[in-house]
């Protein structure tokens, strides 16, 4: 079995991306926003019968894959490729909110 991955909440991303895995903090400090943005495009497939309902798994009726694309986003820092899909969300509408205010 794979260990245990802790989760943590978006809004900790770059708090845990400066901390190293021994404890200490990362010198000289990752600052997200400042590292170049990368995007990737994945396709999630599925099986579909043709004009709906469940697909066909006896070879008598028609079935079509149906993909839809899934973007994600990464940052490139310090040798480093961060997931960023959720937190480029989160850090989006942290400053939309803080422009309302």
């Amino acid at each position: 079995m794979a260990p245990l991955i802790p989760t943590f909440h978006v809004s900790e991303l770059e708090a845990k991306v400066n901390e190293l895995p021994h404890g200490k903090t990362r010198s000289p400090p990752v600052h997200l926003a400042a590292c170049p943005l990368k995007e990737l495009v994945q396709y999630r497939c599925n099986v579909q019968a043709v004009g709906g309902g469940a697909p066909s798994t006896n070879g008598k009726g028609e079935n079509e894959v149906v993909c839809e694309p899934v973007v994600r986003f990464y940052r490139t820092c310090q040798g480093m490729t961060i997931e960023t899909s959720a937190w480029e969300e989160w850090n989006a509408r942290q400053a939309k909110g803080a422009s309302k205010a």
